[in-house]
């Protein structure tokens, strides 16, 4: 992906995007819009502190497959701050510390910008996150309909370099997870997988060790699996993560 996020910088930069009128967004909230050939970006903004870390994750609007998304994140000086085009498709994703007390700009486009061909619709969400704490337990929730389906994700940034573990629970059954660690590396960079277990049918509990690197970023991605099936009403499963 170096050379596509090189390629969805110039082009971002040439259309002039930063001059485009911001619209306000909320934190921990979806919004959703529309991406076409005449319209092929959006743009957001947020007001942030030094030091917070925010999450930006932008993907087709759940149940449709056509667009194919992309972030960019400026300051107020509009310089580039970060670039994701494909996190993990079809969804791309920033994480990042903020460097300063200011107004953020979001960028909401399409890989290749101008130059582009997908179109469809988004949901793009930005939450203000703290990294998962040694011995904290979350519960994730996964969807069994499509339309509903959006991975939960959390963010670690281990304070050691060395052996990390990540038990995982869930209930056996029809909808079962799959749990995914990628290692946050930035714009122009491979997105590294650390491990994917994509398939969990008949596990109810494993424990993961990973080696991890002190003050790295991390992104845990928990969603329903990909071969997982449930014919009927929709229902829902509790996956419970520690992180140890």
């Amino acid at each position: 992906m170096r050379i596509i996020a090189c390629i969805l910088l110039v082009v971002l930069m040439a259309t002039g995007a930063a001059a485009q009128e911001a619209l306000p967004l909320e934190f921990d909230t979806f919004v959703s819009g529309t991406l076409t050939n005449e319209v092929f970006e959006v743009t957001y903004s947020f007001k942030a502190e030094s030091g917070q870390l925010v999450l930006i994750e932008m993907l087709p609007k759940p149940g449709t497959y056509d667009l194919d998304p992309a972030l960019l994140l400026r300051d107020s000086s509009g310089k580039v701050l970060a670039v994701n085009d494909d996190f993990d498709f079809p969804t791309s994703l920033i994480a990042i510390k903020l460097p300063a007390n200011d107004s953020y700009t979001v960028l909401a486009t399409r890989s290749g910008g101008s130059t582009g061909s997908s179109t469809g619709d988004y949901v793009l969400r930005a939450r203000l996150v703290q990294p998962l704490a040694a011995g904290q337990t979350v519960e994730a929730t996964i969807f069994s309909d499509l339309e509903t389906a959006v991975a939960e994700r959390y963010v670690l940034m281990p304070e050691a370099s060395g052996a990390l573990e990540i038990t995982f629970s869930q209930q056996p059954g029809e909808l079962y997870a799959s749990l995914e660690l990628s290692d946050w590396v930035g714009e122009n960079e491979f997105v590294k997988r650390l491990f994917d277990l994509s398939d969990t049918a008949g596990l109810s509990r494993a424990t993961l060790a990973v080696e991890v690197e002190a003050g790295k970023l991390y992104i845990l991605t928990v969603d329903k699996a990909p071969f997982s099936f449930v014919f009927g009403d929709e229902i829902t499963a509790t996956v419970k993560i520690t992180v140890n």
